[in-house]
């Protein structure tokens, strides 16, 4: 994997708990990032993430998606990102 394309994934994380989860608090633990893929030529990348979200009253989910990026002077920078 690229790390820091893992720590601009887990960033966005709290941002992504916040679009999609309605009910209760969530903290989000275990961030692991695999099967990191870079396209050079287009200056992009996709990492696969997985990671536990613990939501106030509703329980622990075991979460898994892909997140892409975009190379920017600062870094990576989040594009898109499916998790279920």
């Amino acid at each position: 994997g690229d790390p820091g394309a893992c720590r601009a994934a887990e960033a966005f994380l709290p941002t992504w708990s916040k679009e999609h989860t309605s009910a209760g608090h969530s903290a989000i633990s275990n961030v692991r990032c695999e099967a990191f893929t870079s396209n050079v030529a287009a200056g992009s990348a996709e990492t696969t993430i997985r990671f536990d979200e613990d939501i106030t009253g509703l329980g622990t989910f075991h979460r898994r998606g892909t997140v892409h990026f975009k190379k920017s002077d600062s870094g990576w920078q989040v594009t898109l990102a499916n998790i279920s």
